[in-house]
């Protein structure tokens, strides 16, 4: 195999989709009902949200995954209970993440975050606003608790 081959080996297949979003507009929400117009940057932050810079909305936006089962044999199997079992066992159940978008902040005024970054912790959020022309900090607010099992 030559070097190039070894250090830089090439994936015969990516995948390529989308997670939110898909026309403009500002709402939150779904992967299928959220809205952005014009973002800009995208960054995770340590607790696994990522912030997004939306600039046509003037908005610093968070991606959030909420978890969920899904019911069946698993995404990858035709049968479940559909296809004439009587019960479901728990292995019937798979977890599921669901992208959910939320707005973070909303500078207004002419603003257009066009990068965002965080600390190290994760806690302080900073942006690039090219509309204003000034770079703004924000507090990250924490991680809602998980739902009752």
């Amino acid at each position: 195999m030559p070097v190039d081959e070894f250090l830089n080996p090439v994936t015969p297949l990516a995948l390529v989709q989308s997670l939110v979003g898909g026309a403009d507009g500002h709402r939150d929400g779904g992967s299928l009902y959220a809205r952005f117009n014009g973002t800009r940057g995208m960054r995770e932050v340590p607790d696994g949200r990522y912030l997004i810079a939306d600039a046509g909305n003037g908005c610093v936006r968070l991606l959030h995954f909420r978890l969920g089962l899904g019911c069946g044999r698993g995404p990858s199997h035709s049968a479940g209970p559909w296809r004439g079992s009587d019960s479901l066992s728990p292995r019937d159940y798979y977890a599921l993440r669901y992208p959910e978008v939320s707005t973070l902040e909303c500078f207004g005024g002419g603003a257009r975050p066009w990068g965002v970054d965080s600390s190290v912790d994760g806690r302080r959020i900073f942006v690039a606003d090219a509309g204003m022309h000034v770079s703004r900090e924000i507090a990250l607010p924490p991680l809602p608790p998980p739902p009752p099992v």
